[in-house]
């Protein structure tokens, strides 16, 4: 990582939370320092003189300086640029996590490049597994999809929408979606865990790991998973060939690698289970 970039990162950082603690007043007590990280306690008691409260503009400027002491003392290989393997040997054990902490959070430049066939290839693959193994009155598709409106919420509502006549006969009640935003780890298991649930209508999440694995295989040929943009739609819907009565969850997750405009939906309705 650029050694200016994160020394920015690392500053701005430090600010907002100085600021936060300090209140209005913009001035640090002992009380409130002792609320901050062991780092940033460090560079308010540097700045402090006579046991006065301590002003943000000046902690801020003396945790600059310890950072960029002792960044310089570590970037022994390409100037300029800090590995994590050079941020280990920052001697300050509380600034070190932070600042490796810094690194890994910056270190993903976004989603990478796809291969179509590749990636058709890997959603075919699981698709079949996961056609296999439904073998309940639940629904679970996957596949890859055109985008819709530029982003993965539109595309999701009309992937959803498409099943109706086919999968179940009518949607019920109001439509909820999420997003789109940046896909998390706790999306993969959420997804996950539907398609444990709903969709095959296992009685214990015991495969609910393995489904992640595999939905987490797929995104990697989608170019991801980090960078990777998702969204979600959920209705109730009725399906008489189920039941004449009962309505059953239904929902579809699109992800969408924003730098090439590839997709993939999850499609997955609830059994009578």
């Amino acid at each position: 990582m650029k050694t200016t970039t994160l020394q920015r990162q690392l500053i701005g950082q430090a600010r907002k939370a100085l600021s936060s603690a300090a209140g209005a007043d913009a001035a640090l007590t002992k009380t409130e320092t002792k609320r901050l990280p062991r780092e940033l306690q460090k560079a308010v008691e540097a700045a402090r003189a006579g046991g006065k409260a301590v002003k943000v503009k000046d902690a801020v400027d003396a945790y600059a300086a310890l950072v960029s002491t002792a960044l310089k003392a570590v970037d022994k290989g390409t100037k300029g640029d800090l590995t994590a393997a050079e941020a280990k040997k920052i001697s300050d054990l509380a600034l070190r996590s932070k600042v490796l902490e810094v690194i890994e959070t910056g270190s993903s430049t976004g989603p990478g490049p796809v291969n179509p066939g590749q990636l058709a290839a890997a959603i075919e693959d699981v698709q079949t597994t996961w056609g296999d193994e439904n073998i309940m009155d639940g629904h679970v598709g996957l596949s890859s999809t055109v985008v819709a409106g530029g982003n993965a919420r539109d595309t999701a509502i009309r992937d959803l929408e498409a099943l109706k006549g086919d999968d179940f006969d009518d949607f019920v009640g109001a439509r909820k979606t999420d997003g789109p935003r940046p896909l998390t780890k706790a999306d993969l298991a959420t997804i996950a865990n539907a398609v444990n649930d709903d969709g095959f209508q296992y009685a214990t999440r015991d495969e609910a790991t393995r489904i992640r694995r595999e939905l987490e295989g797929v995104l990697r040929k989608l170019g991801g998973p980090d960078g990777l943009e998702v969204a979600s739609v959920h209705r109730a819907v009725k399906s008489a060939r189920i039941s004449d009565t009962d309505t059953f969850r239904a929902q579809a997750w699109t992800v969408r690698n924003p730098r090439t405009n590839d997709a993939l939906t999850v499609t997955i309705r609830k059994g009578s289970l």
